[in-house]
C-alpha cells in the first residue's frame, strides 16, 4: 500500500512538472501577443491602459523580446504625449539597449523625431567591436559565453569586456578592450604568433636545460 502511495505522488509530481513545462513554454508567446495587445491601444488612443500594460509586461515578463518591444513603446507613448519628459524616455530607450544594444527601431513604426532620438540615445550607449583573426574561423567567447566564429562584428554596451579566442592547434588568446560612446574598434587575434612564442620560450627553456646539463657535466 505504502508503495502505491509513492508511486501515485510519483505520478502526480510528473503531472505537475510537466503542466509548468507547459506553462513556461507558452508564457513568452503569450507575453508577445500582449504587446501585440498594448499596441493596438495606442493605435486607437487609449493610452492609459497601453502604457499600464507595456509597464506590467516590463515588471512581469521573462521574454526579452517582450520587454524590449515593451520598453521602446512605452517610451514612444511617452515621447508622443509628453515630449517635455526626456528623462523618462531616455532612461527607457536605455533599458531597451540593455537588452540588446543591436536592436534596429522599425522606422515605419515611429516618427522621425523619435527615430532620430532613439539613435542618439544608441550612439551614447553603445559601441562596436570587428574582431577578425590569422588564421580565421577561430570560435569567440565574449566574456564565458559563445558568440560566433572571426571574422564577426558585435554591437556592445558600454562598460570593460573580455574576449577569449579558440583555435584548434593554437594558445588561447585573450583580449580585454572598453567600450565608449560611439566606439568603433577593430581587433585582429595573431594566432600564429602566439604560437611562435610558444614555440621560441619553449626553445629557450630547452637550451637552458642543456646549458645546465654540460656545466655540471664539466
Amino acid at each position: 500500500m505504502r508503495q502505491g502511495l509513492v508511486n501515485r505522488a510519483a505520478g502526480v509530481g510528473i503531472v505537475i512538472l510537466v503542466c509548468a513545462g507547459l506553462c513556461m513554454g507558452q508564457q513568452p508567446q503569450q507575453d508577445l501577443e500582449r504587446v501585440e495587445a498594448a499596441k493596438k491601444l495606442v493605435q486607437t488612443g487609449r493610452y492609459d491602459e497601453a502604457m499600464e500594460l507595456f509597464q506590467e509586461i516590463i515588471d512581469l515578463s521573462v521574454n526579452d523580446q517582450a520587454r524590449l518591444s515593451a520598453y521602446t513603446y512605452l517610451a514612444f507613448v511617452h515621447y508622443y504625449l509628453n515630449p517635455e519628459e526626456e528623462v523618462r524616455i531616455v532612461t527607457l530607450l536605455e533599458e531597451a539597449l540593455k537588452i540588446d544594444p543591436g536592436f534596429i527601431l522599425n522606422e515605419e513604426e515611429f516618427n522621425q523625431g523619435f527615430v532620430a532620438l532613439f539613435e542618439k540615445i544608441k550612439a551614447e550607449s553603445t559601441g562596436i567591436i570587428s574582431l577578425e583573426s590569422v588564421p580565421s574561423l577561430a570560435d569567440i567567447y565574449l566574456d564565458g559565453i559563445y558568440i560566433g566564429k572571426t571574422p564577426l562584428k558585435k554591437e556592445l554596451n558600454l562598460g570593460e569586456y573580455r574576449i577569449q579566442g579558440v583555435k584548434p592547434g593554437y594558445s588561447v588568446l585573450k583580449l580585454d578592450f572598453e567600450i565608449k560612446p560611439s566606439d568603433r574598434l577593430a581587433e585582429k587575434l595573431d594566432f600564429n604568433r602566439s604560437k611562435n612564442w610558444k614555440t621560441f620560450l619553449r626553445s629557450v627553456a630547452i637550451m637552458a636545460a642543456i646549458g645546465f646539463t654540460v656545466s655540471q657535466l664539466r
